[in-house]
């Protein structure tokens, strides 16, 4: 009979994040795509007002709403790949299994926050939605696309901050972990 156990759980559950940072790798590259178009319509703004006298009434909202989705969008490949800022000072000192401890305790904050910034975004989209909100910009834009892109974004990054949760948890209760500490 197989025995269900927390590592076994641990370990399936790892491989479902496998997947998950493939597909995390390819959003990266839709907001490299974003931040190409974004140079694009910006040049084309300088160049129409500067040169032309001619400014756009659309470049600039455009950016603003496109920065947030790369700003989201890159959010959860910044964790896959490990730019996220950490404090060194003590972090350093520690020992691998300690470390893999503190990032669990780190990220179940980050988790928290992340659950906050879910639920308030999902109730903003709904207001916006509801009431019809848009843009104080020129072209009038409706805000629900660019609020959405909150609590989607907080999902995708929510996300990977549970698969650090689990490879730090594999790791801390691992029993090849503890072999080599004190």
């Amino acid at each position: 009979m197989y025995e269900v156990t927390l590592l076994n759980l641990i370990s399936r559950a790892r491989a479902a994040a496998s997947w998950y940072e493939r597909f995390e790798i390819g959003l990266a590259y839709l907001a490299g795509f974003i931040i190409l178009v974004m140079a694009i319509t910006t040049f084309y703004e300088v160049m129409a007002r500067y040169v032309f006298d001619a400014p756009t009434p659309w470049s600039f909202e455009l950016n603003m709403n496109l920065l947030l989705y790369f700003a989201f969008l890159g959010g959860a490949y910044t964790l896959v790949i490990g730019g996220y800022v950490r404090v060194d000072v003590l972090y350093a000192r520690f020992s691998p299994r300690r470390k893999a401890a503190m990032d669990m305790f780190t990220f179940l904050f980050a988790l928290l926050f992340l659950v906050v910034l879910v639920w308030s975004g999902i109730d903003k989209c709904a207001y916006v939605l509801e009431v019809g909100q848009r843009s104080q910009q020129a072209l009038r834009w409706p805000l629900f696309p660019r609020l959405v892109m909150i609590p989607i974004g907080g999902v995708l990054v929510g996300l990977q901050v549970i698969i650090h949760i689990i490879r730090s948890a594999h790791f801390v209760f691992s029993t090849s972990s503890r072999s080599g500490e004190s």
